[in-house]
């Protein structure tokens, strides 16, 4: 017999980078936030778990949430980098935008207009200008989880010191 697949779960699944669940950002119960593979050189797939001690820093701190939404692509034509929203509605996009606008003076565009999933598009020059004022804080983010990948992914990132 096979086992019933989750539904929700193959959606997500089909997406590049990492994706956040509505019910993660808006009722912010830890275990309601995943991640989907990350499609790695060599067609090898990566999964991050994240430990629960990285809650308080998460919910408390817009530079972590956009560095993890970051699927690392880059149109070098348009010279702007992509946030992965994954199942974001329209209206969460906006939402995230708005803040990144009133916080971070970061000019954005959200793409497709209609339909999912979204995904919200950061002039190249505006985000490491971001990155240089979050630094500090990814930083020590790394210094106390060392064993978390995000310590190692800072490396291949726009983090100017």
């Amino acid at each position: 017999m096979h086992k019933k697949k989750d539904k929700k779960t193959e959606e997500i699944k089909q997406y590049r980078g990492f994706a956040f669940s509505t019910r993660a950002l808006f009722r912010k119960k830890w275990r309601d936030l995943f991640y989907v593979p990350l499609v790695g050189k060599g067609k090898r797939k990566y999964r991050k778990q994240i430990p629960k001690s990285i809650k308080s820093y998460f919910w408390g701190n817009l530079a972590l949430t956009i560095f993890f939404l970051d699927d690392g692509w880059y149109d070098s034509k348009k010279k702007t980098v992509r946030l992965s929203t994954g199942e974001w509605s329209r209206q969460e996009c906006e939402w995230l935008t708005d803040c990144l606008l009133k916080n971070f003076n970061l000019q954005t565009k959200i793409y497709p207009l209609t339909g999912n999933p979204h995904h919200i598009y950061i002039k190249r020059n505006s985000y490491n200008e971001f990155y240089r004022r979050v630094n500090p804080f990814l930083e020590k983010f790394a210094r106390d989880f060392p064993k978390y990948p995000l310590s190692l992914s800072m490396k291949n990132r726009v983090l100017v010191k």
